[in-house]
């Protein structure tokens, strides 16, 4: 599972509510044995043959 979230907890909750929502639909009861919430921050690169023409 991958997602934004505003903080460590809230995406904590989404792992939480999702295995919950598995169980409901399975039947039966679902253990995470391990489980990582990591956070990553991705600086884009960007290039484009298109260049700002200086002043």
């Amino acid at each position: 599972m991958q997602g934004s979230f505003v903080d460590q907890t809230q995406a904590v909750a989404a792992l939480n509510a999702a295995r919950a929502e598995t169980e409901k639909e399975l039947g039966f009861t679902v253990m995470m044995e391990k489980w990582i919430v990591s956070q990553s921050v991705i600086k884009p690169a960007f290039d484009s043959n298109e260049r700002v023409k200086p002043d």
